[in-house]
């Protein structure tokens, strides 16, 4: 039953919108932001797939993988905005910052 819901590409769609959403009522953009867009880049690698743009070797076929794969693109994502957050207040520091 889970094999079916989690390898459909429009599900992954549904859960970056609502981690995106989220991210709304809690602002840190360390935690709801890249689960969201982790998400939307997994399902359009899974539209790919289904599409028959990916070659057969790489093709997500079991629930467990796209979970793996979600959370190694969520850790990339995190990765990516601590770093450039990082560079970007360096670079402009805050008037309140005494």
């Amino acid at each position: 039953m889970i094999s079916i819901w989690l390898l459909q590409f429009e599900i992954w769609i549904i859960i970056g919108i609502i981690f995106i959403l989220l991210e709304l009522t809690d602002g840190s953009a360390i935690f709801f932001l890249p689960l969201g867009i982790g998400s939307l880049i997994l399902s359009f690698y899974m539209y790919l797939c289904n599409v028959g743009i990916v070659h057969h070797k790489i093709i997500v076929d079991t629930w467990y993988v796209a979970l793996v794969i979600w959370a190694v693109l969520s850790l990339i994502t995190s990765l990516t905005i601590s770093l450039l957050r990082r560079k970007y207040l360096n670079h402009n520091p805050d008037i309140n910052d005494y």
